[in-house]
């Protein structure tokens, strides 16, 4: 019987996650900035470091003020 059995790294783990939290919470801000009329939708994607076609794509998507 092969078996694979993988390490759980919480520590890893709980870094991943807060990184993602990070990263939704960062587009989140840029969204409500757009949105708001702050800032515009090619500097929000600068701020993303995304290119402008997938963070509007994105912005579309996910956002509702």
């Amino acid at each position: 019987v092969n078996m694979c059995i993988t390490e759980y790294r919480e520590d890893l783990h709980l870094k991943t996650v807060r990184a993602e939290g990070v990263t939704e919470g960062r587009l989140g801000m840029l969204f409500a900035l757009v949105a708001d009329g702050d800032i515009t939708l090619e500097r929000a994607a600068e701020k993303a470091k995304m290119d402008l076609t997938e963070f509007k794509q994105l912005y579309e998507r996910s956002y509702t003020p």
